[in-house]
C-alpha cells in the first residue's frame, strides 16, 4: 500500500461520511417540510379566513386613521384657544400678583412709621408714662 492508496482511502471514507450526513439532513428536512404542510392543511380554513378578512381590515385601519387625522384637524383651533385662554390667564395671575406686592409694600411702610410714630412719642416724653398720659388725653378730649 502506497501513500497514494491511503490518500484514497481516507478521501472515501470522508466522502461516505459527507453522504451519509446529507442524507441524514435531507430525511429531516423532509420531515420538518411534512410538519409544515400538515399544520397548513389543519388550519387551511382559517387561513383563507385571515387572507380574506386582510382587505377588510386594512379599510377599517385607513377609516380610522382618516377619522383621527379629522379629529386632530378638528380639534387644533380648540387646542390654540385653550392655550391662548391659559396665557390669558397666566398674566392676570402675574398682574394681580404685583399688585397684591405693591400692596404688601403700602401696608409695609405704613406700619413702619406709624411703629416709628409710636416710638418717638413713647420716648418723646418721659417713657411710657408720657405715652400713657398723652392717651389718656386723647381720650378725654372725645368726652369733654
Amino acid at each position: 500500500m502506497t501513500a497514494l492508496d491511503i490518500v484514497k482511502i481516507i478521501t472515501l471514507v470522508v466522502l461516505s461520511g459527507f453522504l451519509v450526513s446529507l442524507i441524514v439532513f435531507l430525511f429531516k428536512l423532509i420531515g420538518l417540510i411534512g410538519s409544515v404542510q400538515d399544520i397548513v392543511d389543519n388550519n387551511k380554513t382559517d387561513i383563507d379566513i385571515t387572507i380574506r378578512e386582510i382587505p377588510l381590515i386594512l379599510r377599517n385601519v385607513t377609516g380610522i386613521t382618516d377619522k383621527a387625522d379629522r379629529l386632530v384637524t378638528d380639534l387644533t383651533p380648540n387646542i390654540k384657544g385653550i392655550a391662548s385662554n391659559v396665557h390669558g390667564t397666566l398674566q392676570s395671575v402675574d398682574n394681580v400678583s404685583g399688585d397684591v406686592e405693591g400692596l404688601v409694600d403700602y401696608f409695609t411702610v405704613n406700619i413702619v412709621e406709624a411703629t416709628e410714630s409710636v416710638k418717638n412719642r413713647v420716648f418723646k416724653r418721659s417713657g411710657f408714662t408720657g405715652y400713657f398720659l398723652d392717651a389718656f388725653d386723647t381720650v378725654r378730649s372725645f368726652f369733654g
